[in-house]
């Protein structure tokens, strides 16, 4: 950990993928600022692991820091045609590859978005979007998500998004006095590349020399 007067300063970034009103921007630990406001809302969190016990902004720094490529690939999500007050592309979420197998080529995907965000198609355009990566830029092979049972709306975002339920973890998850079975869903490169193939590959456009400040925030595993 380090103490707030050496938490890392806002950095200027460039956006790395973009389509429509959503961008990625890679995530750095100066983004842990605006993403532990989300990370702490019982709302947004409401069926993650994450969020379960207070998470401090040093935490939430931290840990991105130990999210390096090759093995992790974490980005923020932004809405590309929207600035905040201080002139910044309005940040609503994380949404990354996690744990990549290289021999297997595997990874696992996870999502935070904030409550307010949820429910306008966000979500499921970011997972577009780190799926193409995942599978056209990384060259992996198979994506795997873990998701409660009880959300929903998530379940059907990552069917929209080709992802099969493959199995059930029985009392998975532990929430507010309650258990929660998981579901197991993942897809294919092979699955993937049907889709697109039917047209339902995204135009990604790589941004061009667009630069924003970021805050500190931070990303922590949960969907």
């Amino acid at each position: 950990m380090f103490p707030p007067e050496q938490m890392p300063p806002r950095v200027f970034r460039r956006i790395f993928l973009k389509r429509s009103e959503i961008a990625l921007s890679k995530l750095t630990p100066a983004d842990a600022e605006w993403l532990e406001t989300w990370i702490n809302d019982p709302t947004t969190t409401r069926w993650m692991a994450t969020g379960r016990v207070p998470t401090t902004l040093e935490q939430v720094a931290f840990q991105i820091m130990q999210w390096q490529e090759p093995r992790d690939w974490a980005f923020a999500v932004l809405i590309s045609d929207q600035l905040n007050v201080d002139g910044q592309f309005q940040a609503i979420g994380s949404v990354g590859l996690y744990d990549v197998d290289w021999l297997t080529r595997k990874a696992e995907f996870r999502i935070l978005l904030g409550a307010p965000h949820t429910g306008k198609g966000y979500g499921t355009e970011a997972t577009k979007l780190i799926l193409d990566f995942a599978f056209s830029r990384l060259g992996l092979h198979r994506i795997w998500l873990g998701v409660t049972d009880a959300n929903i709306g998530a379940v059907k975002c990552y069917e929209r998004c080709g992802f099969s339920r493959e199995g059930i973890l029985r009392d998975d998850l532990f929430r507010d006095g309650q258990f929660y079975d998981s579901i197991r869903m993942a897809i294919l490169e092979t699955e993937w590349r049907a889709r697109c193939r039917t047209g339902e590959r995204l135009d990604l456009d790589e941004a061009q020399a667009q630069e924003t400040a970021g805050g500190a925030h931070e990303n922590l595993p949960a969907v």
